[in-house]
């Protein structure tokens, strides 16, 4: 995945959008992305099938339930399919100021967050039988999640990657009662080989 780079600054001084810029996304839809995952995930809890389980006052959404039709498994599925899914991903047309040369960490830590909920959501559903719907499309998705970024080595070990996937593992891995996902996450986010 490589970002365009191309966008001027975003109006024509009128206070209208420049008209390259309707439907584009930009910057701050980025940082609206990364809280989107993170208010779902945090709200996460694993659901009632461990009875010994007590979810936080703010934990508000199983992973798996009887009755409640929403969760998060759920949630991160329908948050990052419209960005990451489909022939046209929305991720493809974001725009950066021309000063960036190269992944600015606001994109590569959001990009962390997106690709360690995309995983931790495929794992729960594959633990809960219940979710065997859900749970191929969730792993699909994490494949294309993983394969559209093609992040380099360096973007791979960049703190601003790497150091959000171990701390989003360490925060919420166990909360969620997860295996640590830090090495598959990371290895899945490999630049794909290229046919020659």
């Amino acid at each position: 995945m490589r970002a365009q780079q191309t966008v001027g600054d975003g109006g024509d001084h009128d206070g209208e959008p420049d008209r390259q810029q309707v439907g584009r996304a930009g910057e701050i839809d980025i940082l609206r992305l990364r809280a989107m995952i993170m208010i779902i995930i945090v709200a996460g809890w694993p659901g009632p099938q461990d009875a010994s389980y007590k979810p936080s006052h703010v934990q508000v959404l199983p992973g798996h339930h009887p009755t409640q039709a929403e969760t998060w498994p759920r949630l991160i599925g329908r948050v990052l399919q419209p960005v990451f899914g489909g022939a046209d991903p929305a991720l493809g047309h974001i725009k950066f100021d021309r000063g960036h040369d190269r992944l600015p960490d606001d994109l590569l830590e959001t990009l962390a967050c997106c690709l360690w909920s995309v995983n931790a959501a495929a794992m729960a559903t594959q633990h809960i039988p219940a979710c065997a719907k859900l749970s191929p499309m969730l792993t699909g998705l994490a494949a294309r999640i993983a394969t559209f970024l093609g992040l380099s080595r360096e973007e791979k070990a960049a703190p601003a990657f790497a150091d959000v996937v171990e701390g989003m593992d360490k925060r919420f891995g166990n909360r969620l009662q997860l295996p640590p996902l830090t090495g598959a996450v990371l290895a899945s986010a490999k630049r794909p080989a290229l046919a020659i």
